[in-house]
């Protein structure tokens, strides 16, 4: 098939065009090798950087081994693009190269920078990480976020309805392992660099990932090509995101049914709570205006009988309106912490902000998101203390 001299590329010639066939999914006749030279590079892993936490199981960082062999360019037939690879002597270590390897630099698939009109926004306040999936068979986006309270949204971009929402949680714990990942990675070092997919790909998804160090960019082709420790980082990343429910900190949300929302506040009301089920099933609506006052009625008493009127000062009234910002509560806008399978005589709670509604149940309520906790219990506090 080939004639070739150099000492060695015989032997890994056929192999290096087996690979580039896999990755460009065409013949290998219809690719040439039209270049090589001897050369050093990094691959795998040599020892481990760090111990691995068995209760995270995120895999350990390592550092490269040095490998001698060859710098091989192919080009696919009526093609200007090359795919250059690396290869140890024997031809069983092949991967695509990363600028010039013979500096000793990632070893693995060679980037090109995201152009800053392709980048996507900085994380918002209280996000650790963020994935971008799109492209595939089905060509929809999804965005998966990781909150620092351990909230893991993922939401359909373009769902009107918001039908595809779900909310999981997993411990601030691990949490705090993921960022120390990030740190040990040097996530921040591939900064805006995008690992594209081999020249004639197609139906690939593409993965945008974003810290607060920077934005990275691969697909499902190039990902075994990405540096070893960017490939922890997805490991880990889809340990997280694929894993079920942790440690039942919090029953997975679903969408409230637009058709079962309450009407928006009226003006000059900061919050408003209705309770409604439980053993004696009657229905209650709590609001808190902004001038203090907390009134609470039974709906549906024609006599208005069980009304009441207390009032709070000003000051708790803003600290409220402050604790539900630093909360983040609009996040959770338009979810339900549903009750557990089988459970009866629970009371429903359904809470709404300017920035939106959130509903839970006496019985799911220790498994809320921390964030969420801290709102429901500050605002029966309130309640409970204005009533006395």
């Amino acid at each position: 098939m080939m004639q070739l001299s150099a000492q060695g590329l015989p032997v890994i010639g056929d192999a290096i065009l087996r690979q580039a066939s896999v990755l460009t999914g065409l013949p290998t006749k219809a690719l040439n090798i039209v270049g090589y030279k001897r050369t050093k590079f990094a691959s795998s892993c040599d020892r481990e950087a760090s111990p691995s936490d068995s209760r995270s199981n995120l895999p350990n960082l390592c550092d490269p081994i040095v490998l001698s062999g060859w710098k091989v360019s192919v080009k696919p037939y009526n093609q200007r693009n090359l795919l250059v690879f690396l290869s140890d002597n024997s031809g069983s270590r092949i991967q695509l190269a990363s600028g010039d390897s013979s500096t000793g630099n990632n070893g693995t698939g060679q980037p090109v920078p995201i152009p800053s009109s392709e980048l996507p926004p900085p994380l918002d306040r209280g996000v650790v990480f963020r994935q971008i999936s799109s492209g595939g068979f089905a060509g929809r986006t999804y965005e998966t976020v990781l909150l620092n309270d351990g909230s893991l949204i993922r939401v359909r971009i373009g769902d009107a309805n918001d039908s595809e929402r779900s909310v999981r949680r997993i411990s601030r714990q691990e949490v705090q392992r993921f960022q120390q990942l990030l740190e040990r990675s040097r996530f921040g070092e591939y900064k805006n660099l995008s690992y594209p997919a081999p020249s004639g790909a197609a139906d690939y998804i593409i993965y945008t990932l974003t810290s607060r160090e920077g934005t990275v960019q691969y697909n499902d082709i190039s990902q075994n090509n990405l540096p070893q420790n960017l490939q922890v980082v997805v490991k880990a990343w889809n340990q997280i995101t694929n894993s079920q429910v942790s440690n039942g900190n919090t029953d997975e949300t679903v969408p409230i049914p637009a058709s079962e929302l309450p009407p928006p506040l009226d003006r000059g009301v900061v919050f408003r709570q209705i309770s409604s089920g439980g053993l004696f099933p009657r229905t209650y609506e709590t609001v808190l205006l902004n001038d203090g006052r907390l009134i609470r009625v039974r709906i549906g008493d024609a006599n208005d009988s069980e009304r009441s009127v207390h009032r709070i000062s000003i000051q708790q009234v803003q600290q409220f309106e402050q604790l539900l910002e630093r909360s983040e509560f609009g996040e959770y806008k338009n979810l339900s912490y549903p009750a557990p399978s089988g459970a009866a005589d629970y009371i429903t709670y359904t809470l709404t902000s300017q920035e939106g509604t959130v509903q839970y149940n006496d019985i799911s309520q220790n498994n809320l998101p921390e964030s969420l906790r801290e709102v429901v219990n500050n605002w029966n506090q309130i309640v409970s203390n204005a009533q006395r």
